[in-house]
């Protein structure tokens, strides 16, 4: 049957709805070719745009519902649940750089559990929410590093854990990405810092034990220790006073 704007359609027939097998072709060469009932889409079928973008899977009411594939004309393609024409469900996205997302969808987006992987190692399993990692979950480095704790819109935020590949360890509160709060960083050579840290950077009251056992009670302010300080042999003797500015030793007894 062909329409006055060009379109044509050729296939099955009931009660002049279509019905059955058939494939709808628009006057730009857009085509769907599949199931219908009461001159709906409905059942398996194939949707192609002439422009690389095509859909093969499950129809309902002219809306892709069910199980079904979509590859994006810049090379992207999507495996999975549909719901009301909006990837719902669990699927695949597998990007054309060679990244691939593999989770839960709600009305489009990533929101729920799933594993991203990144095409240079780097992956991400945990939560999800409106296509951001939220929640909770593990992050991992190539280089062997790991965070695991809460998330933010895509940012290390609440209490987390982060081991580097050399050995180094933190663990304690984030903020965006920083290390921000209350928390303890054990280096890999024995060194233990415990204490608050602003914007990754250690700020304020803290207690620092070096390999030796000596014991560091003061504050420090940008990464540098800073005010009064009193330093403690391995069974808590006081070895020595003083007065830090910014990193350097002013007075001490």
């Amino acid at each position: 049957m062909f329409y006055y704007n060009g379109d044509k359609y050729e296939g099955q027939w009931h009660q002049d709805k279509r019905e059955g097998e058939g494939t709808y072709t628009w006057a730009n060469g857009v085509y769907y070719k599949g199931g219908w009932k009461d001159d709906k889409k409905s059942g398996k079928g194939v949707y192609d745009w002439r422009d690389g973008s095509s859909y093969s899977g499950d129809m309902l009411d002219d809306l892709r519902n069910g199980q079904g594939t979509f590859i994006y004309s810049n090379g992207d393609k999507y495996i999975g649940s549909w719901k009301d024409d909006v990837m719902h469900g669990k699927g695949i996205y597998i990007f054309s750089n060679g990244d691939r997302y593999e989770g839960e969808y709600h009305n489009g987006e990533r929101t729920g559990q799933g594993i991203f992987t990144h095409v240079d190692k780097r992956k991400y399993v945990g939560q999800f929410k409106n296509g951001l990692m939220e929640g909770v979950g593990t992050y991992y480095w190539p280089d062997g590093s790991k965070y695991e704790g809460s998330w933010i819109e895509d940012r290390e935020s609440g209490r987390g854990k982060y081991v580097s590949a050399n050995g180094d360890m933190y663990e304690g509160e984030w903020r965006a990405g920083a290390m921000h709060g209350e928390g303890v960083l054990r280096l890999s050579d024995g060194t233990k810092f415990k204490g608050q840290f602003h914007n990754g950077m250690k700020n304020g009251k803290c207690i620092e034990e070096s390999p030796d056992g000596t014991r560091f009670e003061g504050t420090y302010l940008n990464d540098q220790r800073d005010g009064a300080f009193v330093e403690k042999n391995r069974n808590g003797a006081v070895i020595r006073k003083g007065v830090y500015v910014r990193g350097t030793l002013q007075v001490a007894n």
